[in-house]
Formats: C-alpha cells, sequence, structure tokens
C-alpha cells in the first residue's frame, strides 16, 4: 500500500470570466474521508448548505453547524462561506448558491471535507470545527506567466509596496469584512491590489494568514503580471487591469489563450508498469514517478470523480501535489507524489481529457453513430499489431478521427489489451465530448471531429517529476539533457510505423549507477516535427525538473520518460546506450588470400587455441575487478558511516548521502593549494575547488588545533543540511577522513560583504539598489530560520563578513557554526556559553545569556547601519557620546541629520529608502529585546512605502559599560 503525502500549492494560468452569472469549474480541495450516500452526515450538509445560501443574501461572511458535536460517533458538520469584498449582495447569494448546489453533487461528491474556491466566494466545510483558526493550507497559487519586459525589480517594490499596504489595512479591520485593495502606479501602466480575510478571524491572525500569503510572492510571482495566493482563511492578489467594484474584462492581461487546460483528475496514481507489469524497485526505493491521475481513485475510497470537463481546474485531494501551469507554451498539470513505501499497486490509472471545444454530442447523433462504430470494431483491428493505427468513420461535420498509440518496446498482445481498456474507458469518462484523449502507462488512444492525423498539437500536456533529488544536482541534469538529445534523434528518426528510442547511460555515482530514457512520437507527425516536439518536452524538464531522479511528460504527439530503475524491456534498449560493455578478447588475425588449406587449418587451431587462453583470462580479470570494485565500494562506505559515527550524530541515514570522499576533495582544490585558499577564519581556512564535472565548489576545512571546530562542525552538518533557501548557503556535503573535518558548500563567486562595503574601491560596485536588494535578501533569509524553516534557528553570528554575494549580488548567509535550534513556542532562554562577535550581540545576551530570535534582529540592524553607512560598528572612537556606529546614527536621527549616516559614495538612489532603513537599522537596535520587531515585521517595513515605522527610542549603550576587547574575529566569552 503506498502513502502519500499532499503539498497542496500549484501554479496556474487560467482564464478570467467577465460575467458574474457565469461559475465555471471551480478549483477545490477534497478530502479522501468520506460519508456514505444516506447517511446522517450527508442530511446535516444538506442542512448546513441551505442555511449558508438563505444567509448569503445580507451577509458577507456566516458560518454555522449542523449536528451532534460531542457524541463518540459526531454527525456533526462545520461550515462557512465569504464573498470578496467589492461585489453586491445579488452577486455574493449567486456565488454561494452556486457553491452550495454544487459542492456535493459535481465539486466534492461524498467529501467530508471541502475548500471550493470560485472567483467571488470561497466555501468551506468539515466534519470538525474550525472557526477562527488560521488555515494556510491548501494553498493555492495562481500566476500570471507574461513577465515584465523591463525593469522587474521596480515592478516588484511597487507590487509588493502596494500588497502590503492591502495587507495591512485588511487586517486592521474590526469587524467581519475584512477586506482592503489599493492601486499603485507603475510606469504607464497600474497596478491593481486586493487582501481579505474570512470574517471569523481576529485582526492578529488575519494579519499572521496574510503575511504568511504575501510571504509566497517573491518565490512565485516576482516580475509577473499578475498573480494569487488563496488559502482556506484569506486571500491576496494583483493585476494589471481593474478586476475588483465588477471590472473583469474578458481582454485582460492575465488571462491566457483561450485553450484552457483540461482537468486533472483526482488523485494520484501509483508508478507505471513496465510491461511485464512488474514495476522497477531499487533499495532503497526512490519515491515513484507517475503520470498524472484520473479517476477513478486508486488509492481511497473515495468515489469516482465527476467525468472532467472543458476548463476545469484540478481537483486538490490529500494525496497529491498538483502543478498546473503555462511552460514553454505547453497548458501542463502535473502531480508529485511521496512514497513511503517500497510496494506498488495493482494497476496504474489513465490521464483523461475531455474538450468541449467543438461542442458536444448528443446521444442520438450520428457523431455518436460514427463514434461506437469505430470504438467497436479498432480493438481487434489488425494494424493495431505494428503499434500504431489511425483511422476515420464518417462524413463531416460528423467524422469522427482517431489515433491509437502504442509504447515501442510492448508486445502485440499487451497492446492490443491497453488498447482495448482505453476504448471502453474513454466514452464512460468524457460521455459527450466530442474530442478526447487517454493515456495508460502503455498506451494513449485519442478521437476527434476534426483532422489529427499529421497535425502537431502541443495541449492538452501532462507532467510529472520525482520529489527526490539526486546528490549532484548539475552533474545529473547534465547527464539527463545529454541522455534526452540522443533519444530525441534516434526517435524522430524512425519511420512512418515507429518513431521510438529508449536506453541508458552509465553514471560515475553509486547511487544511481544508470540513468533510464524512453521517448516516442506519434509516427504520422514528420521527423522534423517530432524533434521539435520532443525537444520542446526535454526543455520542459531542464526547466522544471533539474536534478529529480526520474520525469515523464505527455502531450498528444510525443512523450519523454526518464528515471533511475529500468522501466523498459531489455530489446527495446537502442544504440544510445552508452553503459560500457564488458572486455572483449582481440580479434582472430585476418586469413590471407593466398593461405593454403593445410596453413589455414593450422591457423584455425592456432586460433582455438588464443582462444582457449583468452577468454578464461578476460573472465578471471573481470571477475577479479567486480570482487576488487565491490570491497572499495563497502570499504568507502564504511569509513563514510564511521566517520559520522564518530560525530554521535543521530540522522546517519541521511547524512551518509552528503558525505564526501577525501581524494574527491584533494582533487577539486589541487590538495588544498595555497593559490586555492579563498579565505580564513576561526574555523579553518576556505579553498575553492572544482569537481569533476566542473561545479565550483567552497571547502571549508576545520584546523585541527581549534578548540571549538569540532562542535561548530557538527553544528553545521546537522543545520544546514536541513536549510534551503535562496538567501542561504547551501552545503552540498562534508568529509570526515582521520584527521580531516571539511565542509562542502555550493561556490558563490563575489566572496563576502564586508569585503566591499568596508573597501574604498570595491565599494564602488555596490550602488544604493545594490545595497537594498542585500538588505531584502538577508531579511528574508532571517524570516525562513526563525518562521518558515522546518527547524526554528537563531543564528547568533550575523555580520558582512557572514553574508555572501553570489554572481548577481543576491546575499546569502553562511557560517552556521555558532548557530542554536530554537523551539517554535519558545520565547527566549538562557545559555552559559556567550558565542558571537563584539559589536554585533544583543546586550541581554552579550551581559546576561538571555537568549531569544531577537539576537538575530539586533545583529541585522547593525548590519544595515554598516551597509548604509559603509563603516564598520567598532569602527569609532569615544567622544562626544559616540562609541560606535548604532551611537553615531541615533545622534544624527535625533538631530535630523540622518544623511550624514549615509555612504558618500553613493550619490545617487532613493532617500527615503535610505532613511528607512536607518530608522529599522536603529529600531532593531533597541536596548529592550522586546522593543525590537520581529523579521516578518521588518520584512513588511521594507517592502511597504505607505507602513508607519514605530517611533524610537535609545538604542542600545552596553559597548562602552562591557566588552573592551578590539577583538573583531567571532569567539566565545565563558560566563562567570
Amino acid at each position: 500500500m503506498l502513502n502519500f503525502v499532499v503539498f497542496l500549492s500549484f501554479l496556474l494560468s487560467f482564464p478570467i470570466h467577465g460575467s458574474a452569472e457565469v461559475y465555471p469549474d471551480p478549483f477545490r480541495y477534497c478530502s479522501n474521508a468520506t460519508f456514505s450516500p444516506n447517511s446522517t452526515y450527508l442530511s446535516n450538509l444538506q442542512i448546513l448548505s441551505s442555511t449558508l445560501s438563505s444567509n448569503a443574501s445580507h451577509n458577507f461572511y456566516h458560518n454555522s453547524s449542523v449536528g451532534r458535536q460531542k457524541s463518540p460517533n459526531s454527525t456533526a458538520v462545520y461550515g462557512d462561506f465569504q464573498c470578496r469584498g467589492d461585489i453586491n449582495a445579488t452577486a455574493c447569494r449567486q456565488c454561494v448558491a452556486t457553491a452550495t448546489a454544487n459542492s456535493t453533487q459535481s465539486y466534492c461528491p461524498r467529501s467530508v471535507e471541502a475548500v471550493i474556491w470560485l472567483d467571488e466566494c470561497l466555501l468551506r466545510y468539515s466534519n470538525e470545527s474550525f472557526f477562527s483558526i488560521v488555515a494556510e493550507r491548501p494553498m493555492l497559487i495562481l500566476i500570471n506567466n507574461n513577465a515584465i519586459e523591463e525593469d522587474e525589480s521596480g515592478f516588484d517594490r511597487i507590487v509588493g509596496s502596494a500588497l502590503n499596504h492591502t495587507v495591512a489595512n485588511a487586517s486592521s479591520v474590526e469587524g467581519a469584512l475584512k477586506f482592503a485593495t489599493k492601486e499603485a502606479n507603475f510606469k504607464d501602466a497600474i497596478v491593481y491590489t486586493l487582501a481579505q480575510c474570512t470574517g471569523d478571524l481576529s485582526t492578529s491572525n488575519c494579519g499572521k494568514c496574510l503575511r504568511g500569503a504575501l510571504r509566497n510572492y517573491p518565490g512565485c510571482c516576482s516580475g509577473k503580471k499578475g498573480g494569487r495566493v488563496l488559502s482556506p482563511s484569506c486571500m491576496i492578489r494583483y493585476e494589471l487591469y481593474p478586476f475588483y467594484g465588477g471590472v473583469s474584462p474578458s481582454n485582460a492581461i492575465s488571462t491566457p489563450p483561450a485553450s484552457a487546460p483540461a482537468s486533472a483528475p483526482a488523485l494520484p496514481p501509483p508508478p507505471e508498469s513496465s510491461p511485464d507489469s512488474n514495476p522497477p524497485t531499487s533499495e532503497p526505493p526512490p519515491p515513484p514517478t507517475a503520470s498524472v491521475p484520473a479517476p477513478p481513485p486508486p488509492l481511497s475510497s473515495s468515489p469516482p470523480a465527476p467525468a472532467p470537463s472543458t476548463a476545469s481546474p484540478p481537483l486538490l485531494s490529500g494525496n497529491g501535489r498538483a502543478t498546473v501551469g503555462m511552460v514553454m507554451g505547453i497548458v501542463v498539470a502535473g502531480f508529485l507524489l511521496w512514497s513511503s513505501s517500497s510496494s506498488s499497486p495493482a494497476a496504474a490509472q489513465p490521464s483523461i481529457s475531455c474538450s468541449s471545444d467543438n461542442g458536444n454530442y448528443t446521444a442520438n447523433s450520428t457523431y455518436r453513430a460514427n463514434l461506437h462504430h469505430i470504438l467497436s470494431s479498432l480493438p481487434t483491428d489488425n494494424r493495431l499489431d505494428e503499434g500504431f493505427l489511425n483511422t476515420s468513420y464518417g462524413q463531416s461535420p460528423d467524422r469522427v478521427n482517431t489515433i491509437a498509440l502504442c509504447r515501442g518496446d510492448l508486445s502485440p498482445e499487451l497492446c492490443r489489451s491497453c488498447i482495448s481498456d482505453s476504448v471502453l474507458d474513454l466514452p464512460e469518462q468524457c460521455p459527450n465530448q466530442k474530442e478526447a484523449v487517454i493515456w495508460y502507462p502503455n498506451c494513449m488512444f485519442r478521437y476527434s471531429d476534426r483532422r489529427i492525423v499529421g497535425v502537431l498539437r502541443d495541449t492538452p500536456a501532462f507532467w510529472m517529476w520525482n520529489i527526490q533529488d539526486a546528490v549532484d544536482l548539475q552533474g545529473f541534469s547534465l547527464v539527463v539533457q545529454g541522455l534526452l538529445s540522443e533519444l530525441a534523434k534516434e526517435a524522430a528518426s524512425g519511420d512512418s510505423k515507429l518513431k521510438f528510442a529508449a536506453g541508458n547511460v552509465s553514471t560515475l555515482n553509486e547511487d544511481y549507477l544508470n540513468v533510464y530514457g524512453m521517448m516516442q512520437c506519434t509516427p504520422d507527425i514528420s521527423q522534423a516535427q517530432c524533434l521539435d516536439c520532443l525537444q520542446v518536452v526535454a526543455g520542459v524538464v531542464q526547466t522544471w525538473c533539474p536534478g529529480k531522479i526520474g520525469a515523464r511528460i505527455i502531450r498528444p504527439n510525443c512523450f519523454l520518460r526518464y528515471e533511475i530503475v529500468s522501466f523498459f524491456t531489455s530489446t527495446a534498449v537502442s544504440r544510445v546506450s552508452q553503459s560500457p560493455p564488458p572486455p572483449t578478447p582481440p580479434s582472430p588475425p585476418s586469413l590471407s588470400p593466398n593461405t593454403t588449406t593445410n596453413a589455414a587449418g593450422n591457423e584455425s587451431e592456432s586460433l582455438k587455441t588464443v582462444i582457449i587462453i583468452v577468454v578464461p583470462m578476460v573472465v578471471v580479470l573481470v571477475f577479479m575487478a567486480l570482487i576488487v570494485s565491490i570491497f572499495m565500494f563497502l570499504r568507502a562506505r564504511k569509513q563514510r558511516v564511521n566517520g559520522i559515527a564518530s560525530l554521535e550524530l543521530d540522522d546517519t541515514a541521511d547524512l551518509e548521502t552528503l558525505v564526501f570522499d577525501i581524494s574527491t576533495i584533494r582533487t577539486a582544490t589541487d590538495n588544498f593549494s595555497e593559490a586555492n585558499t579563498i579565505g580564513q577564519g576561526g574555523f579553518g581556512a576556505v579553498y575553492k575547488g572544482s569537481l569533476v564535472n566542473g561545479q565550483d565548489i567552497a571547502v571549508k576545512r576545520l584546523s585541527q588545533n581549534s578548540m571549538q571546530g569540532q562542535s561548530e562542525f557538527k553544528n553545521e552538518v546537522l543545520l544546514v543540511a536541513k536549510l534551503q533557501h535562496r538567501n542561504l548557503v547551501r552545503l552540498l556535503g562534508f568529509c570526515l577522513h582521520e584527521h580531516e573535518r571539511l565542509l562542502v558548500f555550493e561556490f558563490v563567486k563575489n566572496s563576502s560583504l564586508d569585503k566591499f562595503i568596508f573597501d574604498p574601491l570595491r565599494s564602488q560596485d555596490l550602488d544604493w539598489n545594490a545595497r537594498y536588494k542585500i538588505i531584502g535578501g538577508v531579511a528574508r533569509g532571517l524570516v525562513y530560520l526563525h518562521e518558515d524553516s522546518q527547524i526554528k534557528i537563531v543564528h547568533r553570528d550575523l555580520k558582512p563578513a557572514n553574508i555572501l554575494l553570489d554572481a548577481e549580488m543576491n546575499p546569502k548567509i553562511s557560517d552556521f557554526g555558532m548557530a542554536r535550534l530554537f523551539l517554535p513556542d519558545q520565547t527566549r532562554g538562557d545559555t552559559s556559553r556567550i558565542v558571537g562577535t563584539q559589536g554585533y550581540m544583543a546586550p541581554e545576551y552579550a551581559m546576561y545569556g538571555k537568549f531569544s530570535n531577537k539576537l538575530d534582529v539586533f545583529s541585522f540592524g547593525v548590519l544595515v547601519l554598516e551597509i548604509v553607512s559603509g563603516q564598520k560598528n567598532s569602527s569609532f572612537h569615544p567622544e562626544d557620546n559616540i562609541h560606535d556606529l548604532i551611537s553615531y546614527a541615533w545622534k544624527n536621527w535625533r538631530a535630523g541629520t540622518a544623511l550624514n549616516v549615509v555612504d558618500p559614495i553613493l550619490r545617487s538612489g532613493s532617500v527615503g529608502e535610505m532613511k528607512k532603513c536607518i530608522h529599522i537599522g536603529l529600531l532593531c537596535a533597541q536596548e529592550d529585546s522586546a522593543d525590537r520587531p520581529t523579521m516578518d515585521t521588518v520584512l513588511l517595513m521594507l517592502n511597504s512605502d505607505t507602513i508607519t515605522l514605530p517611533i524610537l527610542s535609545p538604542p542600545a549603550d552596553f559597548m562602552s559599560r562591557s566588552l573592551t576587547s578590539d577583538m573583531s574575529g567571532s569567539h566565545v566569552i565563558a560566563m562567570e
């Protein structure tokens, strides 16, 4: 039995419907838990639906419950609706009536819990009370895939500021209608923004929900012309057209092409079987890659979902993470699966798309009769033995055109069986649509009333990837790219009967020795069309699935799939296979045409003798090489496990995949050559290196005489390995060998921030826009550490030397040797070991050991002032009560001369942003930790031009009363 973990967030470009009376099939989440058709729960749900619908005439929000709530077998149902704050009562009533009328009939039949998002309202119900509780999952993210063509950073700043304004206004409303809008100018366009919470939330919970939604903007929507983030408790949205106030033009910028994605059915299927029905497995098994799901659900007791309809969005279930979007011009839909078991279900379910673009047919129509004729005769057609069949029947406009395609490695028997299933299932799932397509793992069947033979179609397309990453992302991606490139060429060069290629390439990675790939086109298209189709889907893999250990993409005319385990028959392997062949004996010498018969006989005897001698020798050598290879592999693995054990780490199984062997690192760094040294710290030296695949790395080498390095090394391995954020440096692995302790990080090109802002020459490379970008990036990294990561972390040593800059000057927080875990419900604590750098430590921590995430906030404040001023906090001498940069900034702030703090080299830039950063820096450096904002509040301040910042009180002035050391490096101060 496969168990799936659901991640309910996905991306989509979608049509906007201009009429309030037209309600397209909505986005919705339906739980797998179900109720029986004649149950008390259904009766209570129907009563609840009626209650909610009747209250929509005079309320924008209403909640209610029906049934016994405290009985052991409770049948209570809880529900609410929320209408968008800009619509009128009539539109609200119509939207809620539509949602309640269809919720149990077609949207989520028999689901115990559901969230239904229509454009103008939301409906939610459950068997558990959720009133006044913030629910940020499932989350739906919708984006316009059209990007801003110029000044993306300026656009993001305008959108961020406007959204922050609407979030602040909506969350400050005390009543039930927590709703706000705002317009902002960007060049010749106007940005329209909206934010809203459900009416049951308090102002603080509303703010929490909206800020959580807003944090998704940089990752999903940066530079995009429109986007929405929807959750059960709140929503934010922005567009470049007026979408509220009853206006939703049909020619809106966010509107994609008319052909919307076909519905992605309800539940993810199991991994696809190979032709012999034995799915590939490995030890340990990788999470399976599976095709986009379709009803009926294979892994739950849920009833079959309704038949897909044109332009209907995906139905989310508790089994998968759905992704729908426009990729390289392809409308696509996909589901990501996570498996916790190696067992495989019995059969894979198909992916289905139904289209009414050309209209529907009726029960007694000529089109239905023609379709029935083809469906009844096709399974017995002998042409299916060739694996491909196209046929037509009838006269226009009722002519039915069909294509049937089997996988190129399938036997005729399996092909016929698969097509037989397809012609039975497709009309049931698409009962009256004139155009439909079904993909089983082993075949595809398609019919339409328009010409499809020889016509290349991009949509609908379904795509899927395995959620597991390869250890070496870049190297693995290059291997996959090379394999797919060769397979595409070979498949396209096929004839009019078969355009198919399958093969594998060997890798140097012991975790996956081979990568297996398959590509195929319908043979009715030309070589150029096939190559174009396959190259496009291969490009989607590189764009959306880089480094994933498995993926598949299917389109009407072509498909691809790759895995790290074999999934096709050995006879299907093409000439692109690059697995190293076994050694072969030397070729026998050729016979001269003048050789006599006797000589030929002697030569033959000699040849036999050579073969008798050479072949056993080759076999022995191959066997010995195999034994040696196994021995070396086991010894290396033992060294890795023993090395991990020597650190007394708990996550040995997970960390083993991060281990580098010492020879790899020595080769990469030229045996720790002095010429490759790029840094030196209390931990030890840092070296630049290059792996055999061309990837640049940074190797941090623990100094053997460092007393504190061992604990810091362990800390970084445990913490950084679990962190993934674009503003944090990425740990690639580590090495433990005898006395060597090595950390391997991604190489960040531009070194650390202190090398720029404190250098008179290099500081000129950082104009104000670059510095403001760095400040925002560091803030996002800290928000991730404090709020968004699975483990909450306080860095404790934030300073310019620990901020690395990549090629685009994006900041990455590094050096987690002194970081410490912080429980989500913990507000503060004490520590007997004070670590950090003088000038960046908060006073309550440096003097009393008081520990909280406000330590990093204080350090961030100092960092901001240093970035703005270009001066070190410790570069001041005591005079006129100025002990440090904080005192200097405070003195000028009070005197109204804040711009004196700004680095003189900054000749241009936003004066308002500079003053705001000085204000935020001083606010973060307040002496009382309670007066310092949290980092998510800081990020909100940075992204908004309208929020009023709190009044400042005197900042911390503890340096003159303590810690007089002039040490600038990180150090430990023992508490008395």
